[in-house]
């Protein structure tokens, strides 16, 4: 048996109008071997610590603790060549409010077959009330969010076959009038030969009576009940001039609908009230196209050069 024991200490500091630090640490247990393993961890990470110096991230503020146990075959059977059954557990509480942002139980299973298709299989129970802190927009508030249900499977096909195809149907289903979120994403994939291959995505997202934000006015947060469907579509296509360089180009069609039935006012306990002065239109429908190109070029061994347009 072999076991990994980890952890670490980040600290931020930024000198600006107003200076602040911040921090995050984290310390974990692990059994890493053998059929049966486990896990657990725990998390802190402080209201003002920042790592925006190379993207945007404003999730902070907040605790965690996760533990995990799972099982899998480490030998392939009359069946399988890799079989995993996973179950965790996941809290997460807001520093100041101490309020639940997460509370979820969850169950995977994974595995290949002999013809090395892939299956995937995911549910998973939040029973308890959280909030979202980040939802509303404005420093400091927060919104209830139903118990709900979230499940998905995941089958894609052998990838050493000139022809591939992933498919993900997935549900989730609130406590609350009817609301759910339906997804279904396909890829189906095809090489012509060892330069030249082309794909296609699509990646759809149906959700019914969905309540978030639409506007902020002198009376207060305003959020919405709506029927949302978004749509990305990406086609594209790969062109290898050698085994370190390539060529890809991405044609992408992005369509959101959304249109509003009820508008509520945020109170600040995080639950919503109807709002029937509320007149603004605020139903959305929008579209957009965008090309990328793009030339890669692996150099050396973890070193890689890209040109993007």
């Amino acid at each position: 048996n072999t076991y990994n024991l980890y952890g670490d200490f980040k600290y931020s500091s930024i000198n600006a109008i107003e200076d602040y630090d911040g921090f995050k640490t984290e310390i974990g247990f692990a059994k890493t071997s053998g059929k049966y393993r486990y896990g657990f961890s725990g998390k802190y990470v402080s209201e003002n610590y920042d790592v925006n110096d190379l993207g945007i991230n404003f999730y902070s503020n907040y605790h965690n603790a996760y533990a995990n146990g799972s099982y899998r075959i480490v030998n392939p059977t009359k069946v399988f060549n890799t079989f995993k059954i996973n179950q965790y557990i996941n809290f997460e509480v807001d520093n100041t409010s101490k309020k639940l942002q997460t509370g979820a139980f969850g169950t995977e299973i994974k595995a290949t077959t002999l013809q090395n298709d892939y299956l995937e299989f995911v549910v998973e129970f939040s029973p308890f009330k959280t909030f979202d802190f980040y939802e509303p927009r404005e420093y400091g508030k927060y919104v209830f969010l139903p118990e709900k249900v979230f499940t998905a499977i995941n089958f894609a096909t052998n990838d050493n076959t000139p022809f591939t195809l992933v498919v993900q149907p997935s549900l989730s289903k609130f406590n609350e009038n009817d609301r759910n979120v339906y997804g279904f994403y396909i890829s189906p994939k095809y090489r012509f030969n060892d330069r030249l291959s082309i794909a296609y995505v699509l990646d759809y997202f149906n959700e019914t009576n969905d309540r978030g934000w639409v506007d902020t006015d002198n009376t207060g947060i305003i959020f919405a009940e709506r029927n949302r469907e978004t749509a990305q579509n990406d086609f594209t296509g790969k062109y290898a001039l050698n085994n370190r360089m390539t060529i890809n180009l991405t044609a992408r069609y992005y369509w959101s609908y959304s249109k509003n039935h009820q508008f509520f006012t945020l109170q600040n306990n995080g639950y919503l009230t109807p709002n029937n002065t509320y007149a603004q239109n605020k139903d959305s429908n929008f579209n957009s196209w965008n090309f990328d190109l793009s030339y890669s070029w692996w150099f050396a061994p973890g070193s890689q050069v890209s040109v993007l347009y």
